[in-house]
């Protein structure tokens, strides 16, 4: 579960995280000196629900499921984590990590101890400021698929996921006109908790309105109208 460990990070490196970007050149040294990068094959767990944290984990490439285990054993889906984001950040929510973490495929982290992270937080404040945010994103995201996981029908919620997988593939200012999502059904089915064959079933509906083109692990979006009409 521990990952590869790699080469020593640039401050450029630090920058790419969102959440560092505009830091001052002192305080991306700083995390520059203790985060670590790590290399994680498709299917290695990260972290486990439930398991002690051990700090923070930012994602650099490749995709990261995050996912929980309900009451009656069953896998909740609960996003796909995009590169820059960070996939978990037990020193806010406890002792524990309150969720799971799976490379979907050959993913490369950059990690920072807990209680160095806190450490950091405590000796500079831009540095403290960064990581609240981080919380506050985290539960802003958490809060969103918590509602949907409640509230919404299967359908819709898939919608919803490539419609957000599309904008946060394509980036600020760069739409494209038919954007093409590398998702095979049974990546979407662990995601989303349910099986392969409910999955087919609302991707095949999706077809049929005329928003979204399936191929081999490929969906490409047609119509974002169309499809954000049945995320609603």
């Amino acid at each position: 579960m521990d990952g590869r460990l790699g080469a020593a990070l640039s401050l450029a490196d630090i920058q790419s995280v969102p959440a560092f970007a505009k830091l001052c050149r002192a305080a991306l040294g700083l995390i520059r000196r203790v985060a670590v990068t790590r290399t994680f094959q498709p299917g290695q767990m990260i972290f486990i629900e439930g398991e002690p944290s051990r700090g923070l984990w930012f994602l650099k490439e490749g995709r990261v499921r995050i996912y929980r285990m309900s009451a009656d054993g069953r896998e909740q889906g609960l996003c796909l984590m995009r590169a820059g984001m960070c996939c978990g950040c037990p020193l806010f929510y406890g002792e524990t990590n309150p969720a799971s973490a799976q490379a979907v495929e050959t993913v490369t982290m950059y990690f920072i101890e807990a209680d160095v992270a806190l450490r950091l937080a405590e000796q500079d404040s831009e540095i403290g400021r960064a990581l609240f945010s981080v919380f506050a994103k985290g539960e802003q995201i958490l809060s969103s698929l918590l509602v949907s996981l409640s509230c919404s029908h299967l359908t819709s919620r898939l919608a919803q996921i490539l419609l957000e997988h599309a904008e946060a593939e394509e980036g600020p200012g760069r739409r494209q006109q038919r954007p093409e999502l590398a998702f095979g059904h049974q990546d979407l089915a662990g995601l989303l908790g349910t099986s392969r064959e409910a999955v087919t079933r609302a991707l095949d509906r999706l077809q049929r309105t005329g928003a979204i083109e399936l191929g081999r692990k490929r969906i490409v979006i047609l119509d974002r109208e169309r499809l954000r009409a049945q995320a609603r």
